[in-house]
């Protein structure tokens, strides 16, 4: 069973964003933080962003007697954009729903639940219990890695199977493709038995 997380963003409208793994289970943002409680049924672990507005989510914090994590801006900054999108220095709401979409494949439309949702992988892509990948050998989920094949290079990127999307880069961690080349070493060349027929191509790196 995969882990439920709950991303909390404190304010006059607390963000809360649950997932099950990557499987969104549901997300919005409640002035009253503890009408919370009627939606998110059973919790693992909590995320919450430390704020000023600590004060907001207090009553939750004595109901929901599971771990609390802290996360800074800084620190959401630092794991969430670098792992997921390969950049250092990126932030803002576009990126975020970049984020998002690829780990969920869905964006709240409400901003706080937003930014909820990226405390919520901000814990995943960290963690070995909660991303449900089946073991990738060296491979993680967000590892780039490129191909060649009689066509050319390609670079793709694994992510969890609701967000794949082989035509922008995005493949599934068990797509056929991830399967053949996740025990391989640059250099190597790979037979991918996929439902169309089988083909061959060379790993050429692991990484941007």
């Amino acid at each position: 069973m995969a882990v439920r997380v709950l991303g909390l963003d404190p304010g006059k409208r607390t963000g809360w964003f649950l997932s099950e793994g990557y499987e969104p289970v549901g997300c919005g943002s409640e002035r009253d933080a503890m009408r919370i409680l009627e939606q998110v049924g059973r919790v693992d672990v909590v995320v919450v962003e430390d704020a000023l507005d600590m004060d907001q989510v207090e009553p939750l914090r004595k109901v929901l007697t599971v771990p609390w994590v802290g996360v800074t801006p800084e620190q959401l900054q630092r794991r969430l954009f670098t792992q997921v999108l390969g950049r250092k220095r990126v932030n803002g709401p576009v990126v975020r729903q970049e984020v998002v979409r690829r780990a969920f494949g869905m964006v709240p439309g409400d901003v706080h639940a937003l930014d909820a949702a990226c405390l919520v992988l901000w814990w995943l892509v960290d963690s070995d219990l909660a991303d449900g990948a089946p073991d990738l050998g060296p491979l993680k989920v967000w590892d780039l890695f490129t191909i060649a094949d009689e066509f050319g290079e390609e670079t793709y990127q694994i992510v969890p199977p609701n967000t794949a999307d082989p035509e922008q880069g995005l493949v599934s961690w068990a797509s056929p493709l991830v399967q053949a080349v996740k025990q391989a070493r640059p250099g190597d060349v790979v037979t991918v038995h996929a439902p169309g027929g089988d083909w061959q191509c060379r790993l050429v790196r692991i990484g941007s």
